[in-house]
């Protein structure tokens, strides 16, 4: 399985981490030659639009909105000093759309884990449960997400149910991870016609839906954020914008341990003894 995954996400583009390695924002290193990257934080592309006075017609101008997201975007990719952000949360509520957009916004790398495991096996998730079960397919994803955890620099949209294995939280913990929690009418509303989820080929799948979530809840609840959707006219920009906002402020609310290594003048810092 390890030797598919470095080609998939591409190796050459980013050198990785060690399997060892703890979630650069919240918590210490290991070892004391880490040297923290120094590379300037490369421009982010905002949506913009044209000018709509009559003589401007090559001059792009940026609404407030788009100049106030850029600006939080740039300043959560100088926290993060190139610490990975997971998405997670159950099936339906957005976390691919989200994070490929969220991506995009901070200049990372996209990777989804769902979509790995059906590159590498050249089958759908959906065949993997009729023919090998649930169980292969758990720890087909768990060996997915130990290797995209060595690498930095990248957003990754994860399967719903990769918070049940409790070893997969010691990966998912080395970066930042955010809940995208939606309710289960609205995850219903979402996946009423979908008929390529293994878990909701059932008679009452907003029933199952239920049954799922409460299963999860407590662990969906050891991310660092909670992104809540509650309303279907909640579109994936405003969740995008919302996660950065939230990340932002727990990256000031829990701010390093050792402030020469994540220089920057982050607010909250502890004083030097």
């Amino acid at each position: 399985m390890a030797a598919y995954i470095p080609s998939i996400l591409g190796a050459k583009t980013a050198a990785p981490q060690t399997k060892s390695a703890r979630c650069q924002v919240c918590a210490p290193p290991r070892s004391t030659s880490f040297i923290p990257a120094t590379a300037p934080v490369p421009k982010i592309r905002a949506v913009s639009r044209p000018c709509r006075r009559p003589s401007a017609t090559s001059i792009v101008c940026l609404t407030p909105q788009a100049e106030q997201d850029l600006a939080s975007f740039r300043e959560l990719h100088s926290r993060l000093k190139r610490t990975n952000v997971y998405f997670v949360g159950m099936m339906g509520s957005g976390k691919s759309s989200v994070a490929q957009l969220f991506a995009k916004y901070l200049s990372y790398r996209y990777l989804d884990t769902d979509q790995l495991i059906e590159k590498v096996t050249r089958t759908t998730i959906r065949e993997i449960f009729a023919k090998e079960g649930e169980t292969k397919f758990r720890e087909l994803e768990t060996a997915i997400l130990q290797e995209v955890c060595s690498y930095t620099n990248t957003v990754v949209s994860t399967g719903g149910g990769i918070v049940i294995q409790p070893h997969n939280w010691s990966y998912l913990q080395s970066g930042l991870v955010v809940w995208i929690d939606v309710p289960v009418p609205i995850l219903f509303e979402r996946l009423r016609d979908d008929v390529t989820r293994p878990l909701l080929q059932v008679e009452d799948p907003e029933g199952e839906l239920q049954k799922i979530l409460d299963k999860r809840q407590k662990m969906y609840e050891n991310a660092d954020v909670r992104i809540e959707v509650n309303s279907l006219d909640m579109g994936v920009e405003v969740v995008a914008r919302e996660a950065c906002r939230q990340l932002n402020n727990f990256i000031k609310s829990h701010p390093p341990r050792f402030a020469d290594v994540y220089p920057g003048g982050l607010e909250g810092k502890p004083n030097e003894s």
